[in-house]
């Protein structure tokens, strides 16, 4: 029984140097296939009014605050959130 092989080419992918192989040219140009155009994004503002103020209850641990204190406020935070959101807003 004849086996027949079957070459298959796929289109899309050209034959590049390597990195290293560019790099030992020592080119003057950088080649025009890893130029891209550079883009500029929209710069988001931040609020950062808030940022020093928000903190966790395991940033408060061993900076002294009461243990006391801190158990205290995780008990009534965790009371706060059983509230119906109704009552919740302002």
């Amino acid at each position: 029984m004849d086996t027949k092989v079957v070459s298959r080419a796929f289109a899309g992918s050209l034959p590049v140097d390597s990195i290293q192989a560019l790099a030992s040219k020592n080119l003057k140009n950088i080649p025009s296939r890893y130029i891209r155009p550079e883009i500029e994004f929209e710069v988001v503002p931040i609020d950062e009014s808030h940022g020093s103020s928000l903190l966790t209850l395991k940033q408060l641990i061993n900076h002294g605050i009461a243990d006391e204190l801190i158990e205290k406020i995780k008990i009534d935070t965790q009371e706060f959130f059983k509230f119906p959101l109704e009552e919740i807003k302002p």
